[in-house]
C-alpha cells in the first residue's frame, strides 16, 4: 500500500492539478413543525462547465428531496404529537492530488430514530468526470471479492441478516 501511495503522490507531484472550491450556502429556516438547518455546497473549479452545473444540479436535486421528505415526515408527526423536527443537511470535502470527493449527509431528526442519509461524489477533477469502483481496477473480478468480505462481516455481527444481501 506505501508503493501505490507513494506512486499516487510522485504522480500528482508532475500532473496540473486544478483547484475546486467549495462554498457552503447556509438555508436557515423553520416553523412551529419543522427547523431546516441546510449547509448546501455549491462546486467550482472543474474546466468542464457542463460538468460543473450537472454536479451543482445532482447536489441541490439531494437538498431539495431532503427538504421535501422533511416536509412530509413533519407533518405525518403531528398527527401523532406536536413536535418540532429538525433536518440537518451538512458536507465534508476531500480534494487532493485532482481527485474531489465529497460526503453529503442529510438527518432528519423526527422525535423516533432519525433518518440518516449519506451519499458521495467522487469526480476526476483533471478530466472533469465522475468516479466509481469500477474506475480503480481494470475488471470487474473485484465485485467478487467485495461481496465475499462483507458476507463474512454480516455473518459474524448479528445486527445483520447476511441471507438478503444480494451484493
Amino acid at each position: 500500500i506505501a508503493a501505490i501511495s507513494l506512486l499516487v503522490f510522485a504522480g500528482c507531484a508532475n500532473a496540473a492539478v486544478r483547484c475546486i472550491t467549495v462554498t457552503g450556502q447556509d438555508i436557515i429556516c423553520g416553523s412551529d413543525t419543522l427547523v431546516e438547518d441546510i449547509s448546501m455546497p455549491v462546486v467550482e473549479g472543474f474546466s468542464n462547465a457542463a460538468f460543473e452545473k450537472a454536479l451543482n444540479t445532482h447536489i441541490r436535486a439531494f437538498v431539495d428531496s431532503a427538504r421535501k421528505d422533511a416536509r412530509e415526515q413533519a407533518r405525518i408527526v403531528q398527527q401523532w404529537m406536536p413536535y418540532v423536527c429538525v433536518l440537518t443537511v451538512d458536507y465534508d470535502v476531500k480534494n487532493a492530488c485532482g481527485l474531489f470527493s465529497m460526503r453529503l449527509t442529510s438527518d432528519l431528526e423526527n422525535g423516533g430514530t432519525g433518518m440518516p442519509y449519506t451519499t458521495y461524489i467522487n469526480a476526476d477533477a483533471r478530466e472533469s468526470r465522475i468516479l466509481t469502483l469500477d474506475d480503480l481496477f481494470q475488471t470487474t473480478d473485484y465485485r467478487s471479492g467485495v461481496d465475499q468480505y462483507l458476507s463474512e462481516m454480516m455473518a459474524a455481527d448479528a445486527h445483520f441478516f447476511p441471507g438478503t444481501f444480494a451484493g
